[in-house]
């Protein structure tokens, strides 16, 4: 009877163990979730602000007569480096 609360025991120990790691494993990956999650937002609101700031230029361009071609070339530029998989960072040309 002893011997087989013993092997209860250590397989109960046993699991508790794997269930801590899998606990571990699961805070960990949602950590990097997380972190990928906010680099994302962070990555989103730099071309935003890249796009507005492009779009206002090219509004001023057109206000001050230029060709359409030549004003929406920066931003046209920009989103084909950001399709491309470009950064804003690598997209920008200023």
């Amino acid at each position: 009877m002893r011997h087989g609360t013993a092997c209860l025991l250590v397989l109960g120990l046993s699991a508790a163990g794997c269930g801590i790691d899998n606990v571990a494993w699961l805070r960990h990956r949602n950590g990097l979730v997380l972190a990928e999650y906010r680099q994302a937002q962070r990555e989103h609101a730099a071309q935003r602000r890249t796009t507005d700031r492009l779009l206002a230029a090219c509004r001023e361009c057109l206000a001050a007569g230029g060709a359409a071609a030549v004003c929406w070339g920066d931003l046209s530029a920009y989103r084909a480096c950001l399709d491309a998989g470009g950064s804003d960072a690598a997209c920008r040309t200023d």
